[in-house]
Order: C-alpha cells, then sequence, then structure tokens
C-alpha cells in the first residue's frame, strides 16, 4: 500500500511540474500580425494599380504597409481582418515590402502580372511527374512565380489558404500545372514582366463547384438547370439512403482493418462522389484568392460536363461574370480552352455531346466581352484523356493573351466561321483570322495500341505541323444534310479565303458541319498553323439560300 501511494504521489508531483511549466512557457501572441497566405516573400502584386495587402491581426489594430517609398495604414476590424491598399507602380522587383503593428514582417515581393489558372485534370497535369524529367532543365526562371493551392472542398466561403510562393525552377515545376507553365514562360519572355501563376483545379470537377452558391442562385439564365439539378439532389439522396446500410459496413470493416493492421475494403461504389456540388471548390478554393488583384484567368474544365453539355453555355457564362464581379474588377480577361479530341475515332457524321460543349465554350467566347479561345483539335488520343502535349495548349492560350491582352499585333486564333451561302449544290462557307490564307494539314495516327482480338484499341490522332500550306491531301471532317437534317460525309475544297462544301446525293442543302464529332478529324487550319473550331450552322436562317 506505501508503495502504491508513493507512486501516486511521484504522479501529482510530476504532472504539477509539467503544469507549472506550461504556465511559465511563452506563448505566440494572437495580436501579431499577419498577413494572408498570398501576401508572403516571393509574392506578385498586380502591376500598374492599386492592389490589396490584407491578413488577420487584434481588433482595433493598426497596420501600416510601407511599400516603393509610401506608407499606407489600416484599423483591423471587430473580425480581426485588416487590409490596405498600396499603389503597385510598373513591374519589376524585388522591392521591400514591411508590414507593422505589434510585430514587424519584413517581404521582398514582385511586381508584375498575375494570372489564376484553373479548371480540372487537365490543367492540374504537372509539368513532370519524375524530377529528373528532361522537361525540367534550363526552367530556373525567378521572375516567374507558382503558387498552388490545396485541393479543398468547403460549404462555406473561406478566407485564407494555405501554401507559399515560389520560384520557378524543376523543383517546383515537379507537380505544377504545365499549362499554366507554358502559359506563364510564354508571357514573361515576350513581355518582359514578372509573372505569377496561381494554380487552383481539381480534378473530375464539374464547373457547378466553381460557381459561388450564391451567384447560382440568382443568375436567370440558370432557371431550368436549377430545376433540374434540384431533382438530380433529390434522386441523389435517396440513391444515398439506400446506399446507407453498405456505407455503414463498410465503414466497420474500415476500423477492423485498422486494427488488425490488414489492407482497407474497397468503398461501395457512388459514396465517394466527385466534387460538383454547387460552390464547393468555390468556397475552398477561389474565394480565398478574391482580395488579390490578377491580369486575367485561365479556364480549363469541361469534360466533366459534356453529359450535360446544353447547359454549359449558361454555366460557363455564369462562372465568368460573377468571378468578375465577386474579384470586383470588371472584365478581367477570361481565356478558355477548347476541349481536346478524345474516344474512338468514327468516320460517319454523328451526334457527339463533346461537340456541343466544344461549341458551348466557342459560343461563350464570342458572346462575353474580354473573352477568348484556344482551340487544340490537333492534340488528342482515342483512349487517353489527358492530352500529354500541354506545350501547346500554354503556348495558344498565350498567344490569345498577347493579342487581346497585351494588343500585340498577331494571327492568335485559326479560322473562325463568319458566313455561309447556299448556291444550289454547293454552300460557300466564309471565315475569319484567316491569316496569310486558309491552309489544310495532314493527320498523322500514332501511339497505337493493339490486342490479338480486334486490331487497332487505341491511337493519337495529331496534325504534321513541319510542312508548307501545299499538302497533297484531301479536307477533312466537313458533313451536309439536306432538308431532313440528316448529315453525310462531305467534300470540301479551298477557294481563296472560303471553302465550298457539297455531296452529290445532296441536291438542296441546308446546313453544314465542321469537326462535329467527339474525335473531330478536320484539318483546316490557316498558314500559320492554327486550327479552325469545331461549328455547326444547323440553327442559321435559310434567307441566306439563293
Amino acid at each position: 500500500m506505501l508503495f502504491e501511494n508513493m507512486r501516486l504521489r511521484e504522479r501529482v508531483i510530476g504532472l504539477a511540474v509539467v503544469l507549472v511549466g506550461v504556465l511559465w512557457m511563452p506563448l505566440p501572441t494572437k495580436g501579431d500580425v499577419r498577413p494572408h497566405a498570398l501576401i508572403s516573400d516571393g509574392t506578385v502584386l498586380q502591376r500598374d494599380r492599386a492592389v490589396n495587402v490584407w491578413g488577420t491581426a487584434d481588433r482595433g489594430e493598426v497596420v501600416t504597409v510601407r511599400f516603393r517609398g509610401r506608407e499606407t495604414s489600416s484599423t483591423t476590424d471587430d473580425d480581426g481582418q485588416w487590409c490596405v491598399q498600396v499603389n503597385s507602380q510598373q513591374a519589376g522587383g524585388p522591392f521591400p515590402l514591411t508590414i507593422a503593428g505589434k510585430n514587424t514582417i519584413a517581404l521582398n515581393v514582385w511586381v508584375g502580372d498575375v494570372w489564376v489558372c484553373s479548371g480540372q485534370s487537365n490543367m492540374w497535369w504537372p509539368v513532370a511527374t519524375r524530377p529528373r524529367s528532361k522537361e525540367l532543365i534550363g526552367t530556373e526562371n525567378p521572375s516567374i512565380r507558382l503558387f498552388t493551392v490545396p485541393q479543398r472542398k468547403s460549404q462555406v466561403p473561406q478566407r485564407d489558404v494555405e501554401g507559399q510562393w515560389q520560384a520557378c525552377g524543376p523543383e517546383s515545376l515537379v507537380g505544377f500545372s504545365a499549362v499554366a507553365y507554358y502559359f506563364g514562360r510564354e508571357i514573361q519572355a515576350t513581355q518582359k514582366v514578372p509573372v505569377g501563376l496561381i494554380h487552383s483545379s481539381f480534378g473530375g470537377s464539374g464547373i457547378e463547384a466553381w460557381i459561388s452558391a450564391a451567384a447560382f442562385a440568382k443568375a436567370p439564365e440558370l432557371a431550368d438547370v436549377r430545376e433540374r439539378n434540384a431533382e438530380a439532389a433529390r434522386r441523389a439522396a435517396l440513391s444515398r439512403l439506400r446506399l446507407q446500410p453498405e456505407i455503414d459496413r463498410y465503414e466497420a470493416a474500415v476500423a477492423r482493418a485498422k486494427r488488425d493492421g490488414t489492407p482497407p475494403p474497397k468503398p461501395p461504389r457512388g459514396m465517394f462522389a466527385r466534387p460538383s456540388s454547387h460552390g464547393q471548390l468555390y468556397n475552398g478554393m477561389i474565394a480565398p484568392l478574391q482580395l488579390l488583384g490578377i491580369r486575367g484567368v485561365l479556364w480549363y474544365q469541361g469534360e466533366a460536363n459534356t453529359h450535360r453539355a446544353g447547359d454549359y453555355q449558361s454555366l460557363l457564362t455564369t462562372l465568368i461574370r460573377s468571378w468578375r464581379r465577386e474579384w470586383g474588377q470588371a472584365e478581367f480577361p477570361f481565356l478558355i480552352v477548347q476541349l481536346a479530341p478524345f474516344q474512338k475515332i468514327v468516320t460517319q457524321p454523328q451526334h457527339s455531346d463533346w461537340a456541343r460543349l466544344r461549341e458551348a465554350q466557342l459560343r461563350t467566347s464570342l458572346a462575353v466581352p474580354k473573352t477568348g479561345l484556344a482551340v487544340i483539335t490537333d492534340w488528342g488520343h482515342e483512349t487517353d484523356i489527358h492530352v500529354k502535349q500541354k506545350r501547346p495548349v500554354g503556348e495558344r492560350l498565350a498567344l490569345v493573351a498577347r493579342a487581346l491582352v497585351y494588343g500585340e499585333r498577331l494571327v492568335h486564333s485559326g479560322p473562325r466561321l463568319t458566313g455561309m451561302k447556299i448556291d444550289g449544290r454547293r454552300v460557300s462557307l466564309s471565315f475569319d483570322y484567316v491569316g496569310s490564307g486558309l491552309s489544310l494539314r495532314r493527320l498523322v495516327l500514332e501511339d497505337i495500341t493493339k490486342d490479338g482480338r480486334s486490331g487497332l484499341t487505341g491511337g493519337a490522332l495529331h496534325v504534321a505541323h513541319d510542312q508548307n500550306s501545299k499538302v497533297n491531301v484531301p479536307l477533312q471532317g466537313f458533313a451536309i444534310a439536306g432538308d431532313d437534317r440528316r448529315f453525310v460525309t462531305a467534300q470540301a475544297e479551298i477557294h481563296g479565303d472560303t471553302v465550298i462544301v457539297r455531296n452529290p446525293i445532296v441536291s438542296r442543302p441546308v446546313a453544314v458541319r465542321y469537326g462535329w464529332a467527339d474525335y473531330p478529324t478536320g484539318n483546316l487550319f490557316n498558314v500559320e498553323g492554327l486550327p479552325a473550331s469545331p461549328f455547326r450552322t444547323d440553327d442559321w436562317p435559310k434567307a441566306n439560300a439563293r
């Protein structure tokens, strides 16, 4: 008994010593000024404008920011938030920036152009998956700064985000968006200013997840979408209810596996849905960025929405308008990547939800001010939704930006349909963005995988660009229809800046389609090597027929 009492006393004394040590240990001061993660060492501030520097501190604390010879102060509000506006002035850097309250923080920051790069997995796809990849050789460039937003879903808008700015180089690029990097490299090289790239993407995500709940609820063009989604949500809730017993068994099995040190079982199908609920990714990965001044946005998304392509133009339009409004930057440039070819190559005209979504992307770029479109229909793979060639994507986005944002006089787009005239059995199509003239390219099929039973099972069809405009191959990808609206493959020829389309069996043509397929095989380009966007004239008025 005495021995047990001694052990009890020793434990009490030990706990007391620990408690005294904790009480005397210096604690971090809650009132310390703390800048937002985006305002850190190596950050890029948007040039030539008033920009925000913000963070947290004690309520009522005065925070002073000193930058480029000027000093500005702000009082922390009741929620512990402070925000100071400074004049970023001309591009350059790094420059010292000091934030002072109860404590002082000294940063070195750059001034240049900031681009937010968002979407799903084709935007996420990294420059390299191996540290020694040859793509990483010679990538060191301190004038390109990289920030990756951690993937996070949230039911409510977040204020802060984890992460830090990094200088462009082999280590930072291994897991960074390839499309964003190749875009930023071109912009930095041509504009000679520091470039900040903020990568915020989530594989498999639907566009709905990137639109704030408030914007989704208020947009008049989404009334029909809201009704359909409400019904889909009801069905999903019922499905989840039916699945609940299986989920309970799965969770119990996971607990047993953890206790026994054995591999966990596979989750029941449908348990983990991809992020498509309204606003989840906006709340966690976009809302925390919106006090930062930016130059514009790159958007590569849509694969997850092909099964409801008819809604996409309204959804994308709402996203663009709401982001601009919520950012407080009216009509910042918004550059869209049109979907790459995917799925089985077919030789006959077909219904295609992928083509409908590409059309929605094209129409959005034509209808919404200060938007642009990068067409990449010359790069794709039948069985791989992730286009491995990311450099052409980034560089074409940069071409669009150089023309539409930076005012360079250059050809930044492939041919775009502007008119149709019907003359008997022939249809004449006119285009803008013909550059030095309409052209065609030779299609190359490669990377074929085979099995012993069915022969070709997958391949990448792309365009050979190492050639001049005079190639002895036919113009491909066109289809034509008469009053019955049954499309058949058409013969097509380039005549100056127009394309003449016909098929002898269609005596009274009413509509033409180009590249209208999951995997388009069209080869209409301009001499500069940029592809024409797929299109259809199904809804064009017949008034232009003669």
